[in-house]
C-alpha cells in the first residue's frame, strides 16, 4: 500500500512539474492593437500653406487684372 501512495505522489509531483514547465514555456501574449484613428483627425501641414499661397496668388492676379482694366478705361 505504501508503494502505491509513493507512486501516486511521484506522479502528482511529476505532473505538476511538467505542467508548470509547459505553462512557463509559452510566449508572451501579443501586444494589444493600436487604438483606432479618428477620421476627423487630419494633419495640417504643407497643404494648408500651399492653399494659402495659391489664394494670395489668385488675389494678386485679380487685383492686377482689375487695375489693368481701369487703365484701359481712362
Amino acid at each position: 500500500m505504501k508503494a502505491v501512495n509513493d507512486i501516486k505522489r511521484l506522479l502528482l509531483v511529476s505532473a505538476i512539474t511538467i505542467l508548470s514547465v509547459q505553462a512557463n514555456a509559452q510566449g508572451d501574449p501579443p501586444p494589444p492593437p493600436p487604438p483606432p484613428v479618428d477620421p476627423g483627425d487630419v494633419p495640417v501641414d504643407g497643404g494648408l500653406a500651399f492653399l494659402l499661397a495659391a489664394g494670395v496668388g489668385y488675389g494678386a492676379k485679380k487685383a492686377y487684372d482689375f487695375k489693368k482694366g481701369m487703365r484701359k478705361e481712362k
